[in-house]
């Protein structure tokens, strides 16, 4: 990604770059990771006025690849490191517009992560729970599929990682569904995370 400053000191995208990085994503995958992530690194560097417009870039180019799948790890691997910079946020946003593509990523993820999930309640945390963080609200927030949505968000309830059940709770608030809230309402009425069941009584309140 190219960027420069205007006299104002803001930034703005050089002409024609959005129709190079279409361009460009339909590529071969090594040969052009290195662009992909330029643009995620001057995307989280850029002031406010245009992480709209970098966000839909990023998100196009994942739409547009042939083989999205090494993008979106390198776009999770990139935002968890940058967690404290707004990372997980951006990495939520762009997946957000990326229709069907996070949930089915998301199911993928499920399928290689679920064996190392704590079958009990248990507050120890693991890099992969940042993956589902962005992952169950980018797809909650994307997909137009909602019994796949909503039979994600059960499955990963089963987890006892505490990580993993806060990104449920986050998701069913965004579902916001009368259903969701039924759930909800059952989260903090009985789940044995003392921290689970406050945030599930926090999101139900604010969707009712």
């Amino acid at each position: 990604m190219t960027l420069t400053l205007s006299k104002s000191g803001t930034s703005k995208r050089t002409a024609g770059w959005s129709i190079n990085a279409r361009n460009e994503a339909t590529q071969n995958v090594p040969t052009r990771m290195p662009v992909f992530k330029g643009m995620l690194r001057a995307g989280i560097e850029c002031p406010g006025s245009e992480i709209a417009n970098v966000r839909a870039d990023i998100a196009d180019w994942l739409n547009r690849a042939r083989d999205p799948i090494p993008y979106v790890k390198e776009l999770l691997r990139f935002c968890i490191a940058r967690r404290s910079e707004g990372g997980l946020g951006f990495a939520a946003d762009i997946l957000s517009l990326t229709g069907e593509l996070a949930l089915q990523y998301a199911l993928q993820f499920q399928g290689r992560d679920a064996s190392r999930w704590s079958k009990e309640a248990t507050i120890g945390s693991h890099p992969n729970d940042d993956v589902w963080r962005v992952l169950l609200v980018a797809s909650c927030r994307a997909s137009q599929d909602h019994d796949e949505r909503m039979n994600l968000l059960l499955s990963c309830l089963k987890a006892g990682n505490r990580g993993i059940r806060e990104a449920v709770v986050e998701g069913l608030g965004i579902e916001g569904s009368k259903v969701a809230s039924l759930i909800l309402a059952r989260i903090a009425g009985h789940d044995p995370d003392p921290l689970i069941r406050q945030v599930a009584g926090q999101i139900r309140d604010d969707i009712s």
